[in-house]
């Protein structure tokens, strides 16, 4: 059975503005939705929520080639949550200046003395994108319309884990089929997409406990959401702090929701049951080095979650 729910509370965008880049907790919601809903603000679907509606063969086609998909980077902004200085990455710099989200802080410069950084960083993370890329120009210069240096690189296995991702567009025709389809049509248009899928590109996060934030650069604003697992934690729902409500999405779950919403996540962590198991039953996937410091690198289990959209760049790439 769906439930349906039509919200008619919610905060200002200014007052969630106030938010961004800030983690999310209990504060910030008063439902939590834990089974299949489809949820509008005044008549407006914000998303649609489907508890176990992967099948277990096709999670493990996505896990056994996407679960090494991901790498740390320095790139996610607000999403990415506000710089401390007492963290176990940034106690090992040297801080120059910090503002919120980002941060630049001294380094080598190639002759036996240190530099200011160049770059603008966040948080270290593993959140990685696979598919393409629009055109680009930043401080390496001029790139042009690609696959994503991932992809290439382990391109066998995002040939192999297609059949995960064409579920999850299967699931998002059912779901919302108007936006779908828009999204479909427009993919279309040229050749950078993701085979039998109206996206063009995947991020793939590890253990990311996101910052407030809104999604930019995708096309429409709809995203289709998804999570894989290993090991046993809590935590981690997908809070929309302007409409007071979190989801509760976990292995096998599917999230069809407008990403150009205010969103974040709250922190992952064992409950007492939890660290007995994951002791009787370490994970075999992972070995992180702790001390490096990537946020999240520091559990016991793994969250994968995917996030699948379309950029709005790509319409500028040609064949």
């Amino acid at each position: 059975m769906v439930i349906e729910i039509n919200a008619s509370n919610c905060l200002s965008d200014a007052e969630c503005g106030e938010l961004k880049g800030k983690y999310m907790d209990e504060s910030h919601y008063d439902r939590i939705i834990t089974e299949d809903c489809d949820y509008y603000f005044e008549g407006r679907l914000l998303f649609k929520f489907r508890k176990r509606t992967v099948p277990e063969d096709i999670l493990n086609v996505g896990w056994e080639n996407c679960k090494k998909l991901n790498v740390k980077g320095r790139g996610r902004g607000a999403a990415a949550g506000y710089i401390d200085p007492e963290s176990v990455y940034w106690k090992k710099r040297d801080i120059v200046w910090s503002d919120k989200w980002s941060a630049t802080y001294m380094v080598p410069d190639g002759n036996g003395s240190m530099k200011i950084s160049k770059m603008k960083v966040n948080n270290e993370v593993v959140s990685t994108p696979i598919g393409f890329y629009g055109k680009k120009n930043g401080l390496q210069g001029s790139l042009p319309c690609r696959m994503s240096h991932y992809t290439k690189t382990h391109f066998e296995k995002y040939q192999n884990a297609i059949p995960y991702f064409e579920h999850l567009g299967q699931v998002y025709r059912e779901l919302v089929p108007d936006k779908f389809i828009l999204q479909w049509n427009r993919a279309r248009l040229n050749n950078y997409h993701i085979k039998n899928t109206p996206y063009s590109t995947i991020t793939i996060n590890r253990n990311f406990q996101t910052g407030l934030h809104k999604d930019t650069g995708d096309f429409g604003g709809w995203a289709t959401l998804s999570v894989m697992e290993e090991n046993k934690y809590h935590g981690g729902y997908f809070v929309l702090p302007q409409y007071r409500v979190a989801i509760d999405m976990r292995h096998g779950d599917i999230l069809v929701c407008n990403v150009h919403e205010w969103h974040g996540n709250t922190a992952l962590y064992e409950t007492e049951e939890d660290k007995e198991y994951n002791d009787m039953y370490p994970q075999q996937t992972y070995k992180d080095n702790l001390q490096v410091g990537v946020l999240g690198l520091n559990n016991r289990f793994t969250r994968l979650s995917f996030v699948c959209y379309l950029r709005e760049d790509i319409i500028n790439c040609s064949d």
